[in-house]
């Protein structure tokens, strides 16, 4: 033979050892799994993830609107009496908060916090019109719906005078509803000059994941002073509130509610006299957010959906680990994880607390303790339980042998730190024991998912909202289960708002990988058969003919790998 037929019978035989059919047959079982996914109404915008879904090992959810319901229904609020000093009954609507008539308040009450709380509701919120609906943040929309109030967007009015700016701007107004548009507090003097309420918002600080708090600058129209109203979570009142006006039962009351798995949203105020439009434009956050009056508790209730406990417990009979990360309280998150079974109710769930310094100070101590008896604590350095006192009560229904079986849950300042500051041995143990991560900021679900990533995890998230949206794009399987923002970053997009898509995700994904192998398997045994069988017949001085190669590559070999990739992953 010439040389430079045997050149090109060599060629030949490289084309047969790596078939080109190869890269065809490996994408069509993920194509299959995409189609058959998006049945299920579960999008894909990254089809080599699908392949990733089937080697998950952790699984990261947000809490409200993934785990639980998207609405919070407001339960009611918890009013600080004056001068007292002592929280009220839960007052469950806006006119037992604020009774429209004289003869229905009671006159041992001063109903100055009820008017705070109340106005808070109706005024410290992102909410916009939209075609004459609202939009915004959910819990925002249904705590200005348990007001009954109106409220009319401002706009700046063009071609207005540069010489008065106060009237070149129309500010948001919040109205009540009626039978409610006097303000009886008033003129007690004169009971027939009674002035209609009008809120005027004259300036808004929005909500800040770091701050973990809103507030605005309001004003009744007509009156020369004006109130800063302040909304966060209860951790954060502490910092910007005059200690005095705190209710001596603060903490339980916020530890009962919290424990029972409520959210709680704490309210503050501060009266500013003779406010001006210059002076309000000037004002920064930090002396609006000062030196407040603690008024009292918006308690919201936040049901489970009806498919997460199922789904929880599917996912843990997988072998899979489950993992909560909220931005809520910690007590509450605690209480949503053992509801929905993420963490075992009869086990002790330890948390830590700073003794000494805060999550700046490199030198700061932290204790372990159980949620539900701080008798049992964790060792600051292994993190492992330590022996239980001689004195513990034994009518707790948590045993000793219960410490064998324990989780921890850490909020965002403690994770910060541990971070920061903490050895590697502290670091992974908590990683690898945390169940629940509360109180955590965008930049930190972010930081959890790379962090359980880099101890070997192949790790997934699921969220709902745009908070989650560096999480999802940093976990090997992100999850959207909103048709907004979060769906960009995510690889994958839920139509059905539950958790449901997160165990079909990963049965197409375990499918397709296994698809995918077993398609490399029988592709690479095809072709060092047909390898083997061109060298005999090249060692005759014979080969086969071009249509016995289409017969066996289009008749044979094709039918059967696709076939091999349509086969779906077990129900």
């Amino acid at each position: 033979l010439e040389w430079h037929l045997i050149v090109v019978r060599a060629l030949d035989l490289i084309t047969i050892v790596v078939p080109p059919a190869l890269p065809a047959t490996l994408t069509i079982g993920t194509n299959f799994a995409l189609s058959r996914l998006k049945k299920k109404f579960i999008f894909c915008i990254s089809p080599q993830r699908v392949n990733v879904g089937g080697k998950l090992d952790v699984v990261c959810f947000d809490k409200t609107g993934t785990l639980t319901e998207d609405g919070l229904d407001v339960l009611g609020t918890r009013v600080v009496h004056r001068p007292a000093n002592r929280f009220s009954d839960i007052l469950t609507d806006s006119t037992a908060l604020l009774p429209g008539a004289t003869y229905e308040r009671d006159p041992t009450v001063d109903y100055n916090a009820n008017k705070a709380i109340l106005y808070t509701m109706a005024t410290c919120h992102s909410l916009r019109i939209v075609d004459d609906e609202f939009v915004g943040d959910p819990l925002d929309l249904k705590m200005f719906q348990f007001t009954g109030w109106q409220y009319e967007e401002g706009s700046e009015r063009p071609g207005a005078s540069d010489e008065d700016d106060q009237n070149s701007l129309s500010p948001s107004v919040a109205r009540p509803p009626p039978g409610m548009e006097l303000d009886l507090d008033e003129d007690e003097t004169s009971p027939n000059n009674k002035r209609a309420i009008e809120l005027g918002v004259l300036k808004s600080f929005e909500f800040v994941s770091q701050l973990r708090r809103a507030s605005v600058i309001v004003r009744q129209f007509g009156d020369p002073s004006g109130n800063v109203y302040v909304k966060g979570a209860p951790e954060c009142m502490k910092d910007i509130c005059r200690p005095e006006s705190f209710p001596p039962d603060y903490e339980e009351l916020l530890s009962y509610y919290t424990h029972r798995g409520f959210r709680v949203i704490a309210c503050a105020t501060k009266h500013i006299f003779k406010l001006n439009w210059l002076k309000v434009q000037k004002m920064k956050r930090e002396e609006a957010e000062s030196n407040l009056e603690f008024v009292g508790f918006i308690i919201f209730e936040n049901k489970l959906k009806p498919t997460t406990t199922g789904i929880i417990e599917e996912l843990r009979d997988a072998n899979i680990r489950t993992v909560m990360c909220t931005g809520d309280n910690i007590l509450t998150a605690i209480s949503v994880a053992r509801e929905c079974n993420l963490i075992d109710r009869s086990a002790h769930c330890f948390v830590p607390h700073f003794v000494e310094g805060d999550s700046r100070t490199a030198l700061s101590r932290l204790s372990w303790e159980s949620v539900d008896n701080p008798a049992y604590q964790l060792d600051d350095n292994t993190l492992k339980p330590l022996p239980p006192p001689a004195e513990h009560d034994s009518s707790l229904p948590y045993d000793v042998s219960n410490l064998r079986n324990y989780s921890i849950a850490v909020s965002g300042d403690v994770f910060r730190w541990l971070i920061d500051f903490a050895s590697p041995k502290v670091l992974r143990e908590m990683l690898v024991c945390g169940q629940v991560f509360a109180r955590m900021s965008p930049d930190e679900k972010h930081e959890l998912v790379e962090k359980l990533q880099s101890i070997d995890y192949c790790c997934g998230f699921c969220g709902d909202g745009a908070n989650d949206c560096g999480a999802l794009k940093a976990a090997d399987v992100g999850i959207s289960l909103s048709e907004a923002e979060a769906s960009v970053a995510a690889p994958f997009t839920s139509r059905i708002f539950d958790i449901s898509c997160v165990p079909e995700v990963i049965r197409e994904g375990r499918g397709a990988l296994v698809t995918s192998f077993s398609c490399f398997k029988y592709m690479s045994l095809y072709s060092a058969i047909q390898f083997t069988s061109v060298s005999f017949l090249y060692a005759s001085a014979s080969n086969l003919g071009d249509f016995q190669f289409l017969f066996i590559d289009l008749a044979l070999i094709l039918p059967i790998a696709i076939f091999m990739g349509w086969t779906g992953p077990y129900p």
